[in-house]
């Protein structure tokens, strides 16, 4: 009965949790990407979230990457 009520009380604390991320705007995060080339420093670059349907998000540079 314990074991029960323990695995019950765990799932609702990570269903209020996963409630709790959801909650959090776009405005929190920000991205950025570094590349590195070996025997060079690496090279940072800011990356812009851009929503797309249903909860999608593509991630565009202001400046070309070499990639």
């Amino acid at each position: 009965m314990r074991l029960k009520r323990l695995f019950f009380g765990v799932m609702l604390l990570a269903g209020i949790t996963n409630v709790g991320a959801m909650e959090h705007s776009l405005g929190d995060v920000s991205t950025s990407i570094s590349l590195k080339v070996p025997g060079n420093d690496a090279q940072h670059y800011s990356l812009t979230l851009q929503k797309q349907q249903d909860g999608v998000y593509t991630c565009h540079s202001s400046e070309q990457l070499p990639l």
